[in-house]
């Protein structure tokens, strides 16, 4: 797998030179504690005391204040509960004269919408709490088939569209730089050029890194004219980013949110990225013996995301919902041979191959390794 991209095109009808060829617990939500609360006001038969309290959000809607004999003009309203409950319901009358209370203000985290008062509706509560500490990742190694794929179908959409892929990647030494050893790829090689966009790796000299991201033609990066980083670590984690904006349109990639050139053929690109495939630790076509190396927090995503959003967003938690998010990996399984997204769609599963398909060009000798994950934060969550 070492044979690089370089040689004739196999794509001359786009007019493309080079083409790649190759031998070969997070912190879950809280869920509400409070209990249900009635605070009941005291009076005289001539006393104008408080009217009834709303009561405080629990897991579910606080309990209905009771109303004072006398009152005041309006009934104190509940206050949301401190974790996931919803809004406390209001007091439901207010003392003699007085109006109903107002509802309760909605959990401070997790809650579901307060119920309507007889005067104001609570508020809603806050969404669920994402998980940011460092959980479970998976190992590769590139001196056995052990590579995980799957094919996502409509969802990642082919043709000369937007796309991108990124990546926590954990270097572990000399044998994480292996040339043409692909990290991620996307789309199938076979069948002409510029249908992949992959990332893979052209060498590691001193202390700079030289890293291939590729499109099987019209942008391939390989050594020498790799892209290169220097006072890279020759171990530890670097975030990785590939990106295109489509229709005929301009590349960028990143090492930690900072772009960095990338060589491209002359004229606008005119690729045809396979739909749906896409396979971790190594290459369907140029190497099924890929990557060496440990990877956290994929994503692959519809659209182009501009190196700012990398940046900005590379240690934040997703809600999985974001436009443009086809899909989240965060490899918290921890055993097994598949990795679902944190959609836990079918379609989405990435698995070990265990016989030849379109998704498959090897069997698997082995699996990935599941491993804790160091990944560096700290992380935050997605607002």
């Amino acid at each position: 797998m070492i044979s690089n991209r370089s040689g004739s095109s196999s794509n001359s009808a786009l007019g493309f030179g080079s083409l790649r060829r190759g031998p070969f617990a997070k912190f879950a939500g809280l869920a509400g504690m409070g209990a249900a609360l009635a605070l009941v006001a005291c009076s005289s038969s001539d006393a104008v005391t408080g009217a009834g309290g709303a009561g405080t959000g629990g897991s579910g809607a606080g309990a209905t204040g009771d109303a004072g004999s006398g009152g005041t003009p309006n009934g104190g309203g509940g206050s949301g509960g401190a974790g996931a409950g919803a809004g406390g319901v209001a007091g439901s009358v207010g003392g003699i004269g007085g109006s109903a209370g107002n509802a309760g203000a909605g959990g401070a985290n997790g809650g579901a919408s307060g119920t309507a008062g007889a005067n104001n509706a609570g508020a809603g509560g806050g969404s669920p709490q994402c998980n940011t500490a460092a959980g479970k990742a998976l190992q590769f190694d590139n001196s056995v088939v052990d590579l995980m794929s799957g094919d996502l179908g409509a969802d990642f959409p082919g043709g000369d569209v937007p796309r991108t892929i990124e990546l926590w990647a954990k270097f572990l030494g000399k044998q994480s730089w292996k040339a043409e050893g692909s990290i991620l790829e996307t789309g199938l090689a076979a069948g002409g050029g510029n249908k992949v966009l992959g990332l893979d790796l052209s060498g590691y000299d001193g202390t700079t890194a030289e890293f291939g991201p590729y499109t099987n033609g019209f942008s391939d990066n390989n050594h020498p004219n790799g892209v290169y980083v220097p006072n890279t670590p020759e171990s530890g984690w670097l975030h990785l980013a590939w990106a295109y904006t489509g229709n005929h349109g301009t590349f960028s990639f990143t090492v930690n949110g900072k772009e960095y050139p990338v060589i491209t053929q002359g004229g606008k690109p005119t690729l045809d990225f396979t739909p749906g495939i896409v396979t971790l630790g190594a290459s369907q076509t140029f190497g099924t013996q890929g990557w060496s190396g440990v990877m956290d927090e994929v994503r692959l995503w519809s659209v182009a995301k501009t190196p700012a959003e990398i940046a900005a967003n590379m240690n934040v938690v997703l809600t999985g919902t974001e436009p443009g998010l086809v899909a989240y990996y965060r490899f918290d399984e921890g055993s097994g041979d598949f990795t679902d997204d944190t959609s836990k769609k079918p379609s989405h599963r990435l698995q070990s191959c265990t016989s030849k398909s379109t998704r498959c060009a090897e069997v698997n000798a082995a699996k990935p390794v599941w491993v804790d994950s160091d990944l560096p934060g700290p992380f935050s969550c997605a607002r």
